[in-house]
């Protein structure tokens, strides 16, 4: 029998590409346990390649003119867009599921999924919307057993159009931090700070676009910073693309802001004692690397819908108000120290 090609292309965001590897590791799992014909290969921004090529889950390619022609030439038999945008533009499959947009008229597919509806609206991630185009028993399986967010969970939706069913999944699919391999998360090149430290990140969303309903007051976070050396010794490292926000001018404090590939940024937080910060795109490759989390939300829906795929790593801090709130979480994120 001939093996179906299926691609699935990734967002471009950050933490929106992480978000997708749980159902891509049951997808993996599902293959090998019942022998399948599916021949599964990951599309994501070149930009992501660097992150998502190391784990070794699967074949990740670009999404670049290389690939979109290639895609003409041999076609896959399926291939689906978890995200719409106009990068993808040109991009060919037989048969194509993703969610049109009246603003992205040139890009049309075969089938408009209901489990990608999250792509262009958030409101759409919740319990009772899942429910109407997921098995409830998979649904709760997923939140129950593992505490995924509701995107994540979301695209579970691909495993069924595969033609898995709910039964095999709950019976394969096995989700925990040992699957994903970081051994290949090294840079020699890689000036670490000297001391134990803890990774920063004051700005959200890229750079300055949701700064204001995405992240906490950034003087509350040198606070936070600075009691952190104090108590325990660690240095911060700051992290992201915003140089413009000038940093204390302390000793403990190291700016790698905008001088990191994503590749050198994995490697810096893979080898830190942990994350404090605003809920973005370093916050869940902390995530991915294994380290302990202290992260800001501004609503409700962010923070159940937008979670960390590990779930038990990380520290949600719904709206704080004063710094002393704040830090009670970090002292009390024992896997921090």
């Amino acid at each position: 029998m001939a093996r179906e090609k299926i691609d699935i292309v990734l967002p471009g965001r950050i933490g929106d590409s992480i978000l997708n590897l749980p159902m891509i590791v049951c997808l993996k799992q599902l293959s090998e346990k019942y022998s399948s014909n599916l021949k599964i290969k990951i599309i994501a921004k070149p930009y992501l390649i660097q992150l998502l090529a190391p784990l070794e889950l699967f074949d990740v390619r670009p999404m670049d003119w290389k690939e979109k022609v290639k895609s003409w030439i041999c076609p896959s038999d399926r291939v689906f867009f978890v995200e719409t945008t106009n990068k993808n533009f040109a991009y060919h499959s037989k048969k194509s599921y993703g969610i049109e947009n009246n603003f992205k008229k040139f890009l049309k597919f075969s089938v408009q999924p209901k489990y990608l509806l999250y792509s262009t609206n958030q409101l759409f991630l919740t319990y009772g919307n899942l429910k109407t185009f997921l098995p409830e028993n998979l649904l709760e399986f997923l939140v129950d057993k593992y505490k995924l967010s509701y995107s994540s969970i979301s695209l579970f939706g691909i495993c069924l159009e595969l033609g898995y069913i709910t039964e095999q999944i709950t019976e394969t699919f096995n989700f925990s931090e040992e699957l994903i391999n970081l051994d290949n998360f090294n840079d020699p090149s890689l000036k670490l700070p000297k001391s134990p430290y803890l990774i920063f990140c004051i700005e959200a969303g890229y750079n300055k676009k949701h700064m204001d309903e995405r992240c906490w007051d950034i003087e509350k976070y040198f606070e936070v910073a600075d009691r952190c050396n104090r108590d325990y010794g660690y240095k911060a490292a700051f992290v992201g693309v915003n140089r413009e926000i000038a940093l204390p001018e302390k000793d403990y404090i190291e700016d790698y802001r905008g001088r990191l590939s994503l590749f050198q940024l994995a490697c810096l937080i893979k080898s830190s004692h942990g994350y404090i910060g605003n809920d973005t795109g370093p916050l869940h490759i902390a995530n991915l690397m294994k380290r302990p989390s202290v992260a800001a939300y501004f609503s409700e829906n962010p923070k159940i819908a937008f979670g960390p795929i590990f779930a038990e790593l990380n520290t949600q801090v719904l709206q704080p108000q004063t710094v002393d709130e704040f830090y009670c979480r970090v002292q009390n994120s024992k896997k921090l120290y």
